[in-house]
């Protein structure tokens, strides 16, 4: 039997059983990566800087996450989202110092809306945040045919932190 099936009835014998199913990162005997849930979600890859972003004093971690701050086709259709806090999703984490000068972070979402993605540098005495998107846009779409499709969108530092909802 080959890897990859046995890997989808493992899973989906766990699923059966009730059990409580994640994959961060598998790959099979042919090579191919899947990364992330099996359920429907988009997956946003930021291209990150982290010897720079770790050089700002105090720092020791990187954490790339995505907020959603609003609705697919909103306005005027009717939205509504928690605001207090923002629901968000985190992502890779890098610890530092980095000896790597960059590398893809990645955050998957499991909703459609419109969101910011960020990393948030943590230090000792709190954080700083870097925002990224896409064509100098900060505030990034994700459409139900994203999360079906899985679909990858990659970003980049826009440099500062994110703009208020």
């Amino acid at each position: 039997m080959r890897a990859t099936s046995l890997l989808a009835l493992v899973l989906l014998s766990a699923i059966a059983c009730g059990d409580d199913v994640s994959t961060s990162a598998a790959s099979t005997s042919a090579g191919d990566e899947t990364t992330g849930s099996l359920e429907p979600h988009a997956t946003f890859e930021a291209s990150v800087d982290q010897l720079g972003l770790c050089g700002v004093i105090g720092s020791k971690n990187l954490i790339l996450k995505a907020t959603r701050v609003g609705c697919v086709g909103s306005p005027p259709a009717p939205c509504t989202l928690p605001t207090d806090p923002y629901k968000a999703w985190v992502g890779e984490v890098a610890t530092c110092p980095s000896a790597s000068t960059s590398a893809v972070m990645r955050v998957e979402v499991p909703m459609s809306g419109r969101f910011h993605v960020q990393v948030d540098v943590t230090t000792e005495s709190g954080a700083v945040s870097h925002c990224f998107g896409v064509d100098g846009e900060a505030l990034l779409e994700v459409t139900d045919a994203d999360l079906e499709a899985r679909r990858g969108i990659g970003v980049i530092d826009l440099g500062g932190p994110c703009p208020e909802p």
